[in-house]
């Protein structure tokens, strides 16, 4: 399906932001169509003056104030009529992040089919009443839907298959409007994708949410949705056992956050003894609520076997059953990462020969790039790092759990000092902040074995256990941003609370890459850590924790 977008915008007297707006969504270089909701005098002068300036913006006007949904539907329609095939919807308040559109817009091209969803990444500004009131709306959703696909049904940023609008009756025409339609398209079998982007409230913002009028609202829609569910709820079910093509970044949203926490307190609580209850919990609760989990973990153990049948831990072929000891696995590496955190992992527990690679870079008073995989648990070389106070670590992850994480470093040591940084918005001020802290002697570690949900083109097909499997550029791309050398790290468990840490140069002076021929060379430095991976998984074929299907056949 070809993707022909234009942005929609409902705009109800909001004449001060949209001056601001019109300049970042000229730049965007798309469409633009501004639906003029019943404003007042000064905001339609506003909207006049604003498409006067810019070619591409379409003033659109309705007599009287629709609401919300009303408004977007008047544009759905309008775009329609002029053949666009999807509508960007953006609120005209400006909490959204306008240069994330050509992120939701590339989403699009490459998922035509599905809703877009905006999940926003709040900073401080946001009322903690309206934060509480959003959780409750998403619980109802959920419920509503049998499912946590929505990750956010509120946030006013996402694109619209129009086709698959039009086929929506009687939704709100007001501020129900977001969810409503996003819960009917679901029901229609529309998939859904969630993208984080940052919100901001503006402390002088204008809302026009009526606390009471539109509460009621809210609360009677929730009522019919639950109602409309109940019918619906053995298709809904079954759309669980389907296979689809979820992100392996939207399934972690899902589940990992909720076990990670409930592991963490049951640690906290009755400390090491409690450990086989955390395994037996992670690995059931890993194997039986996914099948996606299992018939990923099955696809890889059967290709490691026929790429290397010598592997350590391969004494017959992989069964069935193996997978759910690749999620006990799982479980133990979640067990020792508390352990770590808690300092019940001492240094004696760890084999690391090469860790004078690290104190010599220390002593020249520079830092570097550790380039690791979601294998073993680096988690447990913080009992290095407390011996070692020079060794500072930046953590980069690709979920915006990071907060989170950090909070439970803290409440598990609070001299920790793994700083767990979220790549989710990666913007020049990030990439500036790391290479200050690699030129202050500090280190980042990333992991390349898994392609973020924001990046999903960004990748380099590399030979991998025998078959071509995506690797993400984004982890080599910026190791050579930041000038400075790159190792690759792993640490494997051997027996029990016993760890190896593998360290080893992959560019002794800084990874480059020519302009000519650079995608060429952003490959074989790809095919090279993949080469090292492959070793590693016949090492410790269980200690590899990407289940979900990695190669996309």
């Amino acid at each position: 399906m070809s993707v022909h977008a234009c942005i929609v915008i409902p705009v109800y007297n909001h004449p001060d932001t949209l001056r601001d707006m019109a300049p970042l969504l000229a730049a965007v270089k798309l469409p633009v169509i501004l639906v003029n909701d019943g404003s007042d005098k000064k905001t339609t002068g506003t909207l006049d003056e604003i498409c006067e300036n810019h070619h591409d913006f379409t003033h659109v006007r309705l007599r009287e104030n629709q609401g919300k949904g009303g408004a977007v539907l008047a544009g759905f329609d309008y775009a329609r009529n002029l053949n666009y095939t999807h509508a960007i919807q953006i609120d005209a308040d400006h909490q959204h992040r306008i240069e994330d559109i050509p992120l939701f817009a590339a989403t699009a091209e490459e998922y035509p089919d599905a809703l877009i969803l905006g999940k926003p990444v709040f900073d401080e500004t946001i009322p903690k009443a309206r934060l509480r009131g959003r959780y409750l709306t998403h619980v109802c959703v959920w419920i509503e839907c049998l499912s946590t696909a929505i990750a956010d049904s509120m946030c006013g940023f996402r694109v619209y298959p129009l086709q698959a609008c039009k086929h929506i009756q009687r939704v709100g025409k007001r501020m129900d409007f977001d969810v409503e339609i996003a819960v009917k398209l679901y029901w229609m079998g529309v998939q859904m994708i969630n993208i984080n982007t940052p919100v901001r409230y503006h402390p002088d913002g204008i809302s026009h949410f009526n606390m009471f009028r539109d509460n009621v609202r809210i609360s009677w829609m929730h009522i019919r949705l639950i109602l409309g569910m109940v019918p619906r709820a053995p298709k809904l079910i079954w759309r669980h056992f389907r296979k689809d093509e979820t992100h392996w970044s939207e399934q972690e949203e899902r589940g990992s956050m909720f076990m990670l926490r409930l592991s963490f307190w049951l640690y906290k609580l009755f400390g090491r003894w409690i450990g086989g209850v955390i395994v037996w919990v992670v690995a059931t609760y890993c194997y039986a609520t996914s099948r996606k989990t299992r018939l990923a973990s099955q696809k890889y153990l059967q290709r490691l076997y026929h790429f290397n049948p010598a592997a350590e831990g391969f004494k017959r072929p992989p069964r069935k059953i193996d997978s759910y000891y690749h999620c006990q696995e799982f479980g133990r590496a979640v067990l020792n990462r508390f352990a770590a955190w808690m300092g019940d992992i001492v240094r004696t527990d760890i084999t690391w020969e090469n860790r004078t690679i690290l104190i010599e870079q220390i002593n020249r008073k520079q830092g570097g790039v550790l380039v690791g995989a979601h294998m073993g648990n680096l988690e447990v070389i913080r009992a290095v790092i407390h011996e070692t106070p020079e060794l500072k670590f930046n953590a980069l992850v690709y979920i915006d759990h990071a907060p989170r994480i950090n909070e439970m470093l803290r409440k598990a040591n609070p001299k920790t000092d793994i700083n767990v940084i979220s790549l989710v918005d990666f913007t020049p001020d990030v990439a500036i902040l790391l290479k200050e802290k690699v030129e202050q002697g500090e280190w980042v570690v990333i992991l390349s074995d898994r392609v973020p949900a924001g990046a999903r083109g960004r990748t380099c097909m590399v030979d991998f256990l025998g078959h071509p499997a995506p690797f993400p550029e984004g982890p080599m791309i910026l190791a050579s941003l930041l000038e400075c050398p790159v190792f690759l790290i792993f640490c494997l468990r051997r027996k029990g609370v016993s760890y190896e840490v593998f360290l080893e140069p992959f560019a002794e002076e800084r990874l480059l890459f020519p302009r000519e021929n650079r995608r060429q060379h952003i490959q074989e430095a790809l095919q090279k850590y993949a080469r090292r991976l492959e070793v590693l998984c016949g090492i410790a074929p269980f200690q590899w924790f990407n289940f979900f299907d990695f190669w996309k056949d």
